[in-house]
């Protein structure tokens, strides 16, 4: 069995004609951090979007949102979650309570 390669340049050589495709499964209009990272690598980026992020804004979510950051412990998973968030609430960290994001991005927010 192989080792695992660390360096996405690896897999390829200046003798390939055609670098790379890197497939982003993103959501619409949210691959230019992908698009970013592979150029780092000289790749190229085939962006797909399976689905689109809509914030939907009802008593069932709100109450559903409500709930959730009240948590002890709530988790973020992404930049565009935070902005969804914050769209229908005050996002606040409350005593004792600890927010933690999965990602420098979804940090930042």
């Amino acid at each position: 069995m192989s080792s695992p390669r660390s360096n996405p340049r690896e897999y390829y050589t200046a003798s390939t004609p055609v670098p790379p495709l890197v497939v982003s499964l993103r959501p619409a209009n949210d691959h230019a951090t992908m698009r970013r990272a592979a150029a780092a690598f000289g790749l190229r980026v085939l962006a797909l979007s399976p689905w689109k992020i809509a914030i939907r804004d009802d008593a069932a979510t709100r109450a559903a949102l409500y709930t959730a950051l009240r948590g002890d412990l709530v988790i973020v998973t992404s930049p565009a979650a935070v902005r969804a968030a914050a769209a229908l609430t005050r996002l606040e960290t409350g005593r004792d309570q600890v927010f933690c994001a999965v990602g420098s991005a979804t940090a930042a927010m």
